[in-house]
């Protein structure tokens, strides 16, 4: 009898634990801290500076398009030293081109003074390439966390790609599209968010970032529409809220 009262003790502090957790720390996009298009042809590198600040303990999520398919050329780095990890690549096989997400803890501070490089091993002669900067807050962004990636590629109005099943509800879905040509007008709908588009002359190369914070378990898709077809190629990288793992830490620990 004993330990039957002691193991409902058990189960109702663990209960309680639970039950007292703290709710889902929403994630928070902060800004964009730098975006361009250019030619890495000379140098190898396109750089640009930050137009904001970045907090210690920020994500750091970049978005990249390139007009070459090459994606393991691609390199990212800023002037304070954080590491940058390819998190998700996907490569339109007709027309060779590329999206590619970066994502790094933001372990050193950025200031305006300071600046972000899209390196190139060998770039073409011709080859474009695009990138956006943005801070997201509230993510897990170490190496070692939980998280997923996923492409997909088309011609047509709809830009969309999915994660893998099995995702957490409460997870932040990246994704980049790169595409070619007169998109239009781009519009979202439902939780999905696009950042504004970015080209190159002529829209020989072009690049949007959007993401979602998935509503439930399960795949979880981010898509943008535009009103003309244009061949594209969609990456997605998935990270975990702070709070998914912080659940399991303060029921358990």
């Amino acid at each position: 009898m004993k330990s039957s009262v002691r193991c409902s003790g058990i189960a109702a502090l663990i209960l309680s634990a639970l039950v007292t957790a703290p709710a889902v720390q929403a994630q928070q996009f902060i800004a964009t801290v730098a975006a361009a298009c250019g030619s890495p042809a000379v140098g190898g590198q396109l750089t640009v500076p930050a137009s904001a600040a970045v907090t210690v303990g920020d994500t750091i999520v970049v978005a990249v398009a390139s007009s070459s398919d090459a994606v393991t050329e691609l390199r990212l780095s800023d002037s304070r030293g954080n590491v940058y990890r390819p998190f998700g690549a996907e490569r339109a096989d007709v027309r060779r081109f590329a999206a590619v997400n970066f994502v790094a803890p933001a372990a050193t501070a950025l200031a305006t003074s300071d600046s972000f490089t899209l390196q190139v091993g060998h770039p073409a002669p011709a080859q474009e390439v695009c990138f956006r900067v943005a801070i997201f807050r509230g993510v897990v962004s170490s190496s070692g966390a939980l998280d997923t990636f996923g492409g997909s590629e088309d011609s047509g109005t709809a830009l969309s790609v999915s994660a893998p099943a099995g995702h957490f509800a409460g997870m932040l879905n990246f994704a980049s599209f790169a595409y070619a040509g007169d998109a239009g007008t781009l519009s979202t709908s439902g939780s999905n968010v696009a950042l504004p588009r970015i080209c190159s002359a002529g829209n020989a190369l072009c690049l949007v970032a959007a993401y979602a914070v998935g509503a439930a378990a399960g795949t979880q898709t981010v898509a943008v529409s535009s009103s003309n077809a244009v061949p594209w190629a969609g990456s997605v990288s998935s990270l975990y809220a702070l709070a998914n793992l912080d659940v399991f830490k303060n029921g358990f620990e």
